[in-house]
């Protein structure tokens, strides 16, 4: 909400559906919180530390854990 406070973007919305622009930005926010919140999210957070933590291990692949290095292997 902040954001759409600090651009002016709620200045464009005409005085009859600032109702139901409130309820968007609020039903967003809600899905945003709740996905935050699923196990889905938990996935996504659990395979990027994955990936990071390989980034840093492979050094000699430049980051890219699902490199095979067939010269040295």
């Amino acid at each position: 909400m902040n954001d759409t406070i600090t651009s002016g973007r709620y200045k464009n919305v005409p005085d009859e559906k600032i109702n139901g622009f409130t309820y968007k930005c609020l039903e967003k926010i809600v899905s945003n919180s709740d996905y935050k919140r699923s196990q889905d999210f938990y996935d996504y957070q659990q395979t990027m530390s994955e990936l990071a933590q390989n980034k840093n291990r492979n050094k000699s692949n430049e980051g890219y854990p699902f490199i095979y290095n067939w010269l040295e292997n």
